[in-house]
């Protein structure tokens, strides 16, 4: 439209009676309606001849004979409007006046075709980068959910039947309310895994629900040389988390910690929140006599769960490790985001 603004404002000299005046920006709306209803057969032509791929230079050649022919089609049309209206002689034919009106100016046609397959370039090109846009988003949320369904499996097999040894032994012993409580607590556990089967988040305070179910498990293992300190601020029980981020970082802490501790140890949950982030600390205690690993934390569990933050959030996420003589803390840095309270146990 720019364009054919353009046309008018210089196809108006000084001197032009009204009538030619009204006549010239007719012309003009007769180019912008004509236009118009070509746009789609352009934008067809433009998916048929894609300005890439082996044969792009023909497309370009196959663009232009068509935008040449849409000029010479335009003046076709307009030419018997121009005989009409001006109340021209018989003698001069349509095809006389077809070869009058091939001024210059029409070559202003070329430039408009070329404006509507920029245009549809243009939107191709958004299209398909929402397109693929949307196509990773679905390949990351998928392999998000597949990584947490191969967690939970990985937490159920070999964990559900080290506890039910547990729970035999226990009625063996005679401590049949001991056995009750543990088979509660994995009746709560499997529940959760259960429910939570088709979500990728649930809020704070339904994770750490759930580590204090395998805490209590993993209790009739180690006795009292398994202690556990879970702070949970009530304002951030409704906070978001992925599902089963602490789990693992847990597990290894009772793994690779609290089991070769001759006292055992004590794990630690610190959770705060300061503008707009939330902090979830982790701490456990260490052998004295144990090596020091790598500062920045090159175990399984802890890249597993980077990569599981930064699939989920990221750059907006971190996970962070710090060690001294007797402790080791992994803290995770996540964005803060609070759900419903209706939504947290």
């Amino acid at each position: 439209m720019g364009l054919l603004l353009f046309q008018v404002l210089t196809m108006l000299p000084p001197g032009l009676s009204g009538r030619q005046q009204v006549w010239v920006m007719g012309q003009q709306i007769m180019r912008a309606i004509y236009w118009a209803l070509l746009t789609p057969l352009v934008l067809r032509l433009l998916w048929r001849w894609p300005m890439r791929g082996a044969w792009r230079f023909a497309h370009v050649l196959g663009h232009l004979v068509a935008a040449v022919f849409g000029m010479a089609l335009f003046v076709g049309v307009r030419v018997p409007v121009f005989k009409l209206q001006l109340d021209l002689p018989d003698h001069q034919s349509i095809w006389l006046i077809t070869i009058a009106r091939m001024h210059p100016r029409n070559l202003i046609d070329i430039p408009i075709y070329a404006a509507i397959v920029f245009v549809g370039l243009v939107i191709r090109s958004h299209r398909r980068r929402q397109y693929l846009e949307l196509a990773a988003a679905q390949s990351r949320e998928q392999a998000a959910l597949a990584e947490l369904h191969a967690l939970r499996q990985q937490v159920q097999p070999h964990f559900l039947y080290n506890s039910l040894n547990a729970v035999a032994n226990l009625v063996r012993a005679g401590r049949q309310e001991q056995a009750v409580r543990t088979l509660g607590h994995l009746g709560a556990m499997q529940r959760r895994l259960v429910e939570d089967s088709g979500r990728a988040e649930r809020t704070l305070a339904e994770e750490v629900a759930f580590l204090r179910d395998y805490l209590a498990v993993e209790q009739i293992r180690f006795g009292d040389r398994l202690r556990t300190e879970l702070e949970l601020p009530a304002p951030l029980q409704a906070a978001w988390v992925p599902a089963l981020i602490l789990q693992p970082l847990v597990e290894n802490a009772v793994k690779h910690a609290v089991a070769r501790c001759v006292n055992g140890g004590t794990i630690r949950l610190h959770v705060t929140a300061a503008n707009g982030r939330l902090q979830l600390a982790l701490t456990n205690d260490l052998p004295l006599a144990e090596p020091q690993p790598p500062t920045a934390g090159t175990g399984s569990g802890l890249r597993l769960t980077r990569e599981r933050l930064s699939r989920h959030f990221g750059d907006a996420a971190r996970l962070d490790v710090a060690r001294t003589l007797r402790t080791f803390t992994v803290t995770l840095n996540l964005p803060l985001r609070l759900a419903a309270m209706s939504h947290a146990d």
